[in-house]
């Protein structure tokens, strides 16, 4: 069976009432630099926080939080994988 790769950074939309492995909602919370160096290195603190201690993740929602089918579809962004190429 073939495992997909999520890069580190990369948003998704999940159908899910969990946050997949590897992933966190994207709720705008915020993030310590320390615990989540990789992370930061990509996004940096284009969504808030100070750079120092903290950096703040998108806060991103589905199009209709109420309405089906996407009362239960969310964006989560990958905290752990590969780097993106850049190329």
């Amino acid at each position: 069976m073939q495992q997909d790769i999520y890069y580190l950074g990369q948003i998704c939309l999940f159908p899910y009432n969990f946050s997949p492995r590897n992933f966190i909602k994207c709720d705008g919370r915020l993030l310590s630099t320390q615990e989540n160096t990789p992370l930061y290195s990509i996004i940096g603190t284009t969504y808030g926080g100070n750079g120092v201690l903290n950096f703040r993740i998108p806060k991103l929602s589905a199009v209709s939080d109420s309405e089906p089918p996407f009362h239960s579809v969310d964006y989560y962004i990958c905290i752990e994988g590969p780097y993106p190429p850049r190329d």
